[in-house]
């Protein structure tokens, strides 16, 4: 792999997975693909502060819901835009610099954890956080 390019790996999570998995058939239905409906989740997310730690909550394997690393690989300039875009939005008191050269656009290539870099893991603490609030604007 090349020096510039994203690792991926998938992102398994265990939060709200029913509403998620619901959204995610209803949009997928009306073609939006995977990488917009997680930036679309992740924009409910920040837009009503809502950031979920990315943890296991217990790891209930009927709740798991993993999304997988293909979609990054297939729209990998659209996500690392979606990762930076809300990292410097999450970021607008720090130095514009600082955000830009050492978290927004950050890519493992030292072997890095995928999930642990700054961007990313911004990226899908706010995509837990809006999947509320996609569920409830789709169940209106």
């Amino acid at each position: 792999m090349s020096n510039n390019m994203m690792n991926p790996t998938d992102f398994s999570f265990y939060y709200q997975t029913e509403k998620y998995t619901r959204d995610d058939n209803f949009l997928s239905n009306h073609r939006l693909s995977g990488e917009k409906i997680q930036f679309l989740t992740a924009l409910f997310g920040i837009n009503n502060n809502s950031k979920i730690a990315l943890n296991d909550y217990g790891k209930d394997e009927s709740q798991k819901r993993t999304l997988s690393r293909t979609v990054y690989q297939k729209t990998m300039v659209e996500m690392d835009r979606d990762f930076g875009l809300l990292t410097i939005i999450d970021s607008l008191n720090e130095s514009y610099t600082q955000v830009l050269n050492k978290k927004a656009f950050l890519k493992n290539t030292n072997g890095e954890r995928y999930i642990e870099l700054p961007n990313v893991s911004t990226f899908y603490q706010y995509f837990l956080g809006g999947i509320e609030y996609v569920d409830v604007l789709l169940c209106q």
